[in-house]
């Protein structure tokens, strides 16, 4: 039972700190083009480069994105999580996103690899009504649910990985198949995760760039002391402006936003390093440990010291519900 309530509590923590966190290498989301196929009505794409780097970007078409090789963050509307190999995201048109590997992979490391199969295809791309007759509406729902992004664990993972695989090399019918059947386990798994905490309202590009400053900004320098006035002036705002414009846009002050960001960054070095408490308060930008361990208790209902110890004593299994 304790290993339960750890899990559930550290689970409801990460998908917390998740929420409104992008770490944007540019200014605004760009609408990418997919590939015109001449054989066949949907894409399925391998990618073998030493990073990943498509800026923040859209486009018009479903795409399931299986990691084969590399690690880092992946970001999908208002989720930042981890991605390592095999992790599984299926979302919907026009949704922004991006991959970036850790910093290792830009040191022109020649024995790190990114690799990802991605399969892209058009709603309609077996007719206008084709996923609106009734033996398609499990399929209709998870086509609905996949505009906030969804990540695949267990069982339904490995079934399909396995046949993403194989959609590699298949042709006609077996290929079209094989997608449908993709398809259908996506809509009836038990284990998947919605990752943005909203629906779609709209994508407003002006809007957007104006954010991918401000957590440019932030997620750069967010272990340094960082004053109101100097994220107010990338915003082109007054304090007072930028603060109203930041909570209606991420439903949280940006006090809130930037403790996350730097409780997410502790909660990493807590379970993967072996620094103490007072250590970690001062690199993840804290300036004392009263108020670290305050505001880490407050979003995790535990103290640092405490949730190294629990998150040690999981067992292996576990790890995977932990870190998103």
């Amino acid at each position: 039972m304790i290993f339960l309530w750890i899990r559930q509590t550290l689970t409801v923590y990460h998908a917390k700190i998740n929420q409104n966190l992008f770490y944007l290498q540019i200014m605004k989301a760009s609408l990418e083009q997919v590939p015109v196929c001449t054989n066949s009505s949907f894409l399925v794409r391998e990618f073998n480069v030493p990073y990943f780097e498509a800026p923040l970007h859209f486009h018009p078409v479903f795409e399931l994105t299986l990691i084969t090789e590399s690690k880092g963050k992946r970001f999908i509307r208002d989720h930042m999580g981890d991605f390592d190999i095999n992790d599984l995201v299926f979302m919907a048109p026009n949704v922004p996103h991006f991959y970036r590997c850790i910093d290792s992979y830009y040191e022109n490391n020649a024995h790190l690899r990114a690799r990802a199969i991605i399969i892209q295809f058009k709603e309609d791309f077996l007719g206008k009504d084709f996923f609106s007759i009734p033996e398609m509406t499990l399929i209709n729902k998870l086509f609905c649910d996949s505009v906030r992004g969804i990540v695949y664990h267990n069982k339904t993972r490995k079934e399909i990985i396995t046949r993403m695989k194989k959609i590699r090399y298949a042709n006609g019918v077996e290929k079209l198949n094989q997608l449908l059947s993709i398809l259908e386990i996506l809509a009836n798994s038990e284990d998947s995760q919605l990752l943005s905490k909203h629906n779609l309202i709209g994508y407003n590009p002006k809007d957007n760039e104006r954010m991918s400053k401000i957590y440019e900004f932030v997620m750069s320098n967010f272990t340094k002391n960082i004053c109101l006035q100097d994220v107010a002036d990338i915003a082109n705002m007054s304090e007072a402006a930028f603060c109203r414009y930041f909570k209606k846009k991420t439903r949280k002050t940006f006090t809130s936003f930037l403790n996350e960001v730097r409780i997410a960054h502790a909660s990493k070095l807590l379970i993967e390093d072996d620094l103490n408490v007072s250590q970690i308060c001062y690199k993840s930008g804290f300036e004392n440990l009263s108020n670290f361990n305050r505001q880490f208790k407050s979003f995790t209902k535990v103290t640092p010291l405490t949730y190294k110890q629990q998150f040690r004593e999981l067992p292996t299994s576990s790890t995977e519900y932990l870190v998103l």
